[in-house]
């Protein structure tokens, strides 16, 4: 389950994650529930998610610095708002037979780089870090869906559904 970035630094962090790992085949995102061997039918995973989401408004992000998990040597683009609605999030659809528990703790980012060779790592690190810091347009991104994927053999994923969050009603005038 993932919330694609939708909004103008996308397509600059689609561009930079490529430089980076040449063939990536994954959109810019915000992953909300990592992988997991799924044995519900899909449609009805699909429904049961929608009516979860449509219980919660649609927030948004602000992309922060370029930083690193230690421990994976994965180089990220950090969030600096929005955190606590997908910690949220993250936390209520990990349920049922969406529910797995989680090797790491979850820590909501935008991956930018994974497995680089150990003896460029720095050398990845500082490109992210120099490139992201030059970007000039906005970093806020408004999340209104998240989207059900599954990853195909060869690495890519498909896109099974959809699940638009609540959106907020405006106040009527008795």
């Amino acid at each position: 389950m993932v919330a694609y970035l939708r909004c103008e630094a996308a397509g600059f962090i689609d561009a930079l994650r490529c430089e980076l790992t040449p063939g990536c085949p994954h959109h810019s995102h915000v992953t909300v529930l990592r992988p997991r061997p799924l044995d519900a039918d899909t449609a009805e995973l699909a429904e049961r998610c929608r009516q979860i989401l449509s219980r919660f408004d649609s927030f948004e992000i602000e992309l922060g610095d370029v930083s690193v998990f230690e421990s994976t040597r994965v180089i990220k683009v950090s969030l600096k708002s929005g955190i606590s609605e997908l910690r949220t999030l993250h936390d209520i659809l990990n349920a049922g037979p969406l529910a797995q528990e989680d090797d790491f703790p979850f820590v909501p980012h935008v991956t930018l780089c994974q497995e680089a060779p150990p003896e460029r790592f720095d050398e990845f690190l500082e490109a992210a870090r120099v490139r992201w810091a030059a970007y000039q347009g906005s970093r806020r991104v408004r999340v209104e869906s998240l989207t059900l994927v599954c990853q195909r053999e060869d690495g890519t994923w498909a896109d099974l559904a959809e699940l638009p969050l609540g959106q907020p009603q405006p106040v009527r005038a008795f």
